[in-house]
């Protein structure tokens, strides 16, 4: 049943008639109605009791990992290397814009902090352990899998963005798990981390080092 409900996830996260924001959304409530009539509970995904500090700290912590280590340090050198910058056009006219930043930050926050955070990390994550339970090294093996997975899921942003987004993917997968499946923590992350890019799109692009 899981790989059933796994495929049609993936079919409906390639359904292109579904307007962004609500399509991600769409497969988050169906994740949060099928574990809830399964398990009577969201633990499964990493949504049990909330944990205040520790989803503050973990939150903070992987965001500035990631904008830091991937935005600042990562994709600049990346893009010299493959001479190449990450393409952001799909997103739309952001630089000096504040009216359409605005509202494409809160459909950010619904469809990528929330809803990607369910589908990407979540059930993912739960679907994989479920898949490699019996192998020793499987949480590694899942990380890297929906690294991959999701870096490539941003094709649009050309093979520098795909590989930043791969390796921010491996932050936010390493952080679940050291974070012991603290989805609340992937939530506050991603929604700073896209916070910050939006607003650095829309000043012109914003780097701490480069």
């Amino acid at each position: 049943m899981d790989f059933s409900i796994f495929l049609i996830l993936i079919a409906i996260s390639y359904f292109k008639p579904i307007p962004f924001p609500w399509k991600v959304p769409a497969i988050a409530f169906i994740i949060i109605i099928y574990i809830l009539y399964f398990y009577k509970d969201l633990k499964p995904i990493g949504l049990g009791q909330l944990r205040w500090k520790e989803t503050l700290l973990w939150g903070a912590a992987i965001a500035l990992t990631i904008v830091v280590g991937v935005s600042n340090i990562f994709n600049p050198i990346m893009e010299r290397l493959l001479d190449h910058q990450v393409d952001v056009s799909a997103y739309g006219p952001l630089k000096g814009n504040s009216e359409f930043v605005l509202d494409y930050w809160w459909k950010a926050m619904i469809s990528a902090a929330i809803a990607e955070e369910i589908f990407y990390r979540g059930f993912t994550f739960y679907f994989l352990e479920r898949v490699f339970n019996n192998f020793k090294y499987h949480q590694h093996v899942i990380v890297l899998l929906t690294a991959l997975y999701f870096g490539f899921s941003h094709s649009f942003q050309g093979i520098t963005g795909v590989l930043g987004i791969m390796v921010a993917a491996l932050v936010f997968g390493s952080g679940y798990y050291l974070s012991r499946k603290n989805l609340y923590a992937l939530f506050l992350a991603h929604a700073l981390v896209d916070s910050w890019s939006l607003f650095s799109l829309y000043k012109g692009g914003i780097s701490l080092f480069f």
